[in-house]
């Protein structure tokens, strides 16, 4: 029985090492390049997104165009925008756990902090803001310049001096708030981990408007293989019921021989 016992003790302490050596590797791999290239593009993002928020607040107060449907109908907009951010973040987050290593090309970047959160769990709630939250803004950049682009159009419908109208008012709001939700799904994401997370944060957990621990808690038992969603994780439950990402997986192995979570489960020292 002792020997059994030493033999399971030495398991994880092999296992322990392992990923105390890979965690500080994968740590080592946040560069001052990376950090430079992160301060552009969350700083470029930040812009867009609170210029054109400025945009679309100021038609509501200052087009004389908005009325009780507006009203109505913007809530719904938020709604919406927010289930797709929870499941766009998790699409993103099963992606990055589950395929590549930190050395593909283009994606090797952003799948090294999934790969070092998951050696490291709590590494991530001393990253600061832009470590936290830049890599979420980068892709937000080209739906943001389009939405600015449509902004800046002629606007044919209305008297209101950028292109929103009461026709388009909600397709801006909804864009709005699925940028925004995307935006600071890594950071909802770290508040899951804290101990103690900011009040605010404390609060929209009790209201169930972000992920909570509880629910985040799912995805670290076991292979890191469910509960993938981390905006709100509303869509956690109904993902997992359906096993959409176990087909998801074959989808991809089928196509391309890659087997999931291969180079997290070498990480991890199983």
């Amino acid at each position: 029985m002792s020997g059994v016992q030493e033999g399971t003790t030495g398991v994880f302490e092999d296992e322990f090492s392992i990923r105390k050596a890979n965690a500080k590797k994968l740590a080592s791999g946040y560069t001052k390049q990376k950090r430079f290239m992160e301060c552009c593009y969350l700083s470029f993002a930040t812009y867009l997104w609170f210029t054109q928020f400025i945009i679309v607040a100021r038609y509501f107060v200052h087009s004389g165009e908005v009325n009780f449907a507006h009203l109505a109908w913007s809530p719904l907009m938020v709604f919406f925008a927010m289930i797709l951010a929870d499941f766009i973040g998790g699409m993103a987050h099963w992606g990055l756990d589950t395929w590549g290593t930190p050395e593909t090309v283009l994606f090797g970047k952003f799948i090294r902090s999934f790969r070092e959160h998951h050696v490291d769990q709590v590494a991530m709630t001393k990253h600061d803001f832009i470590e936290t939250n830049a890599d979420t803004t980068l892709p937000l950049i080209p739906v943001l310049l389009l939405q600015r682009y449509f902004l800046f159009s002629a606007n044919i419908h209305g008297n209101y001096e950028y292109n929103i109208d009461n026709e388009n008012v909600g397709r801006h709001v909804f864009l709005l708030t699925l940028t925004i939700f995307i935006a600071i799904t890594n950071e909802v994401h770290k508040w899951s981990h804290m101990a103690k997370p900011p009040a605010l944060a404390r609060f929209l957990m009790r209201c169930h408007l972000i992920l909570t621990p509880r629910v985040h808690r799912k995805h670290h038992r076991g292979n890191f293989d469910i509960s993938y969603c981390i905006t709100t994780g509303w869509l956690n439950g109904f993902l997992d019921a359906i096993n959409f990402w176990r087909l998801a997986e074959s989808v991809v192995t089928a196509l391309t021989g890659a087997l999931p979570r291969a180079n997290d489960q070498k990480l991890l020292g199983k």
